[in-house]
């Protein structure tokens, strides 16, 4: 969903009783996406995705973003599982205001290889603050050269909060505190 206008941005709801894989790109190269994004002075439209095996891969994306100076949608996903692999992303960005925040609802797996997830605002002002990122209930998260980042230029960066019964972490990751 793209919004041109002055309002905010619509909703976009995906409900799956079973396996939801967003993988692969058009031949443009544009990405397999569940997004909505505006370009407006509205607030960008809010995402949820609820599914019992959700995998990204191949330039799968999930986004909210706000191109215009209203801020980011939010990002609500759950799954059993879920897989974030190959460089894909699920994204809130707000090129000029505050970000979305990020949810994440996974009961049993949570894996990123070379996947990432990600508030940021790109520029704005000082009171343009990045998107949270929560993660609840997993019973098993690996990150596997994956990014859990929460940023913003000029403001303040998001928190991230998880929470997870085992949390395995390969050599080859790397985690960085950065000043905000």
């Amino acid at each position: 969903m793209l919004r041109l206008g002055t309002g905010d941005g619509g909703e976009v709801q995906v409900e799956v009783a079973g396996d939801l894989r967003i993988q692969g790109s058009n031949f443009l190269g544009v990405p397999s996406s569940i997004s909505s994004n505006t370009l407006a002075t509205g607030r960008g439209g809010n995402v949820k995705v609820h599914a019992n095996y959700l995998q990204l891969s191949d330039g799968g994306v999930i986004t909210a973003n706000s191109l215009g100076i209203g801020d980011a949608g939010e990002l609500r996903i759950q799954a059993d599982t879920l897989e974030i692999v190959d460089r894909d992303e699920i994204t809130t960005s707000a090129q000029q205001s505050s970000g979305g925040d990020l949810r994440l609802t996974v009961t049993d797996q949570l894996y990123l290889r070379q996947g990432q997830m990600t508030t940021s605002v790109q520029r704005g002002e000082a009171n343009n603050n990045g998107g949270n990122i929560t993660i609840s209930t997993p019973q098993v998260v690996v990150l596997n050269q994956g990014a859990i980042t929460a940023q913003a230029y000029e403001g303040h960066g998001g928190n991230i909060r998880m929470v997870a019964e085992n949390f395995l972490k390969t050599q080859i990751a790397s985690s960085a505190l950065l000043p905000d």
